[in-house]
C-alpha cells in the first residue's frame, strides 16, 4: 500500500510536469524561426548544398571562415561564410552570427540566389553593423521567502563590422543615384 502511494504520488507529479513542460515546449518550437528574411531555414539540404559543403572540405576551406557549418566529417567547422547554403545562413543570421548577415545581405543586394531586395540588404547591414553588449538588467527571484531584486549584469561588448558598415553606406549612395528624378 505503501508503495503505491509513491506510485500515485509520482504519476501526479508526472502529470503536473508534463502540463507544465508541454508549453513551454511549443513555445521554444515556435520561437525556432523556420524562416528567415523570407527564406526557409530548416528542412533537408539539396543536392547542391551539399556539394558546395563538400566543396569547402575539399578545397580545405574549413577554419578558414566566420561562418560555422556542417562539415563532411559531421562536426561543425568555421567556413568562409560565401560557400555556405542559403537555409544554413538565413539560420546563422537569425541568431545574430553578423558575418552571416553580412554575407545574406550581399545577397540580397546582388540577387545571388535570391531576389534582388535592397531593403532586406539594408536591414541586414545594419543588423551586422551595430554594436552591443554593455550593461543590461535582469530580475534575480527571491530564494526562501527573500524579495527578488533588479540586478546590473555587464555583457560584453561586440563592436559591429566595419565591412558591414561600408557596405551599407555603398548599397545607400547606389541607391539614391538610381532614385527616380536622380
Amino acid at each position: 500500500m505503501y508503495h503505491d502511494g509513491i506510485l500515485s504520488f509520482r504519476y501526479q507529479v508526472g502529470n503536473a510536469m508534463i502540463r507544465i513542460l508541454a508549453p513551454l515546449v511549443l513555445l521554444v518550437t515556435a520561437c525556432t524561426p523556420s524562416h528567415y528574411m523570407g527564406i526557409a531555414t530548416g528542412g533537408p539540404k539539396t543536392a547542391t548544398e551539399w556539394r558546395l559543403l563538400e566543396y569547402a572540405a575539399n578545397s580545405r576551406q574549413e577554419g578558414k571562415g566566420r561562418c560555422p557549418a556542417l562539415g563532411a566529417s559531421g562536426e561543425y567547422a568555421p567556413i568562409p561564410c560565401e560557400l555556405v547554403p542559403l537555409s544554413d545562413l538565413a539560420r546563422l543570421a537569425s541568431f545574430g552570427n553578423r558575418h552571416a548577415q553580412l554575407e545574406l545581405g550581399k545577397r540580397f543586394e546582388n540577387g545571388r540566389g535570391v531576389a534582388r531586395d535592397w531593403d532586406r540588404a539594408e536591414k541586414l547591414y545594419q543588423s551586422a553593423s551595430k554594436n552591443s553588449g554593455g550593461p543590461i538588467w535582469i530580475y534575480v527571484p527571491g530564494v526562501g521567502g527573500a524579495p527578488g531584486r533588479v540586478q546590473q549584469v555587464d555583457m560584453p561588448v561586440v563592436v559591429g563590422l566595419v565591412e558591414a558598415n561600408i557596405a551599407l553606406r555603398e548599397l545607400r549612395e547606389k541607391r539614391g543615384a538610381t532614385a527616380p528624378g536622380s
